[in-house]
């Protein structure tokens, strides 16, 4: 983009005020050397002349003063250290100040997911009751007192333009946000601190951007499993439910065993999607959530993901949020998001005869 003269300027200036900083604290640090040695050594100076004018002999107290003098070179490397400690500790006190303000921040880790923590019995439905959310940051709701029902076992679909609130319902259902009001239910059971733990051990979620490490294709769909207790069945399902098995087998010279590099920098976009579905259906969850999940797949690699999805659509719940709407057509239920709020709701037929706005999005206009 031409910028050059702005990177520039921008990043000196910011290498400056660094550099100005830790020059100060180098000057703070060693300044009282210099004003200690000065008065000790002006102080030696003053207690000979006094000495002297007061008709002291130089032979008298010559022996005392050095023993003086000794001790005083000895002491003052070490009020120096002394020194030094103090201000480097004023110098980066704020800065522990902040680290414990975010450390104290943190959920406490008695809520965090743990191997132990056993799966919520999800048999029935999921359901939220007027909830509104608004981020901290901002006075304007996100999520203006919606309600929602989600029946075991089938699928549906949040569609709706960028900013309509649709990651959030999610993110909401996930329980890594807690609305301002309104509950959630499962199976009748509200969805509480207590047991939001169990809750979440039964979810798979697919992000819109998949993490991968630099590892075997068959630790990263296990991911967080131990080597030796990696059920293989389970793993093979999962590749062959997210389309990706055949082509670890036939394409790979080291199958599952392929090291995929930082962040799975040898596969392609759409490969690492794959694999991201795979670890989220390893588990075998009651409830697989799709973010954006199949947005970086081309056209055939997605049809065959959806299909592939399709084929277990009345075992699990599955929750897609989607722009392209044709990658929703299967869901049993669609809802329609705007600004926060479920403007309509159907199949996909339903909607694309009833709702312009769904119509021109289905169309691509």
């Amino acid at each position: 983009m031409g910028k050059k003269k702005f990177s520039s300027n921008f990043f000196p200036n910011l290498q400056k005020k660094y550099a100005m900083n830790d020059a100060v604290s180098e000057v703070v640090n060693d300044l009282p050397k210099y004003l200690i040695e000065t008065i000790a050594i002006g102080g030696i100076i003053g207690v000979i002349i006094f000495l002297i004018h007061s008709g002291s002999k130089i032979d008298e107290f010559l022996p005392v003063l050095t023993i003086y003098v000794f001790g005083a070179y000895r002491l003052l490397p070490l009020l120096q250290k002394i020194f030094r400690a103090n201000a480097s500790i004023k110098y980066n006190f704020p800065i522990v100040e902040n680290l414990n303000r975010d450390f104290r921040g943190l959920p406490d880790g008695s809520a965090l997911i743990n191997e132990n923590t056993l799966k919520m019995n999800f048999r029935k439905e999921i359901k939220l009751e007027n909830i509104v959310f608004a981020y901290p940051t901002s006075k304007i709701d996100i999520i203006k007192n919606q309600s929602l029902s989600i029946a075991s076992n089938t699928s549906i679909a949040l569609v709706g333009s960028t900013g309509c609130g649709k990651t959030t319902f999610v993110d909401i259902i996930l329980g890594l946000l807690e609305p301002q009001t309104g509950k959630i239910f499962i199976d009748n059971i509200e969805l509480t601190d207590k047991n939001r733990k169990n809750w979440q051990k039964t979810l798979g979620y697919v992000p819109q951007s998949i993490y991968l490490t630099d590892d075997t294709i068959r630790n990263n769909i296990a991911f967080g499993v131990d080597q030796k207790n990696i059920d293989n069945n389970a793993l093979i399902r999962a590749s062959k439910l997210a389309n990706i098995h055949d082509f670890i087998v036939t394409e790979l010279k080291d199958n599952y065993d392929t090291i995929i590099g930082e962040r799975g920098i040898r596969l392609s976009g759409g490969q690492r999607q794959r694999i991201g579905i795979a670890r989220a259906v390893y588990h075998d969850p009651s409830v697989l959530i799709l973010d954006e999940a199949t947005s970086a797949l081309d056209g055939l690699t997605e049809n065959a993901i959806m299909d592939a999805i399709k084929n277990v659509s009345h075992k699990k719940t599955i929750i897609i949020i989607a722009h392209r709407i044709t990658t929703v057509k299967h869901c049993d239920e669609i809802y329609l998001m705007d600004k926060g709020i479920i403007i309509d709701k159907g199949n996909y037929e339903e909607l694309y005869q009833k709702n312009e706005a769904f119509k021109r999005m289905a169309d691509g206009k």
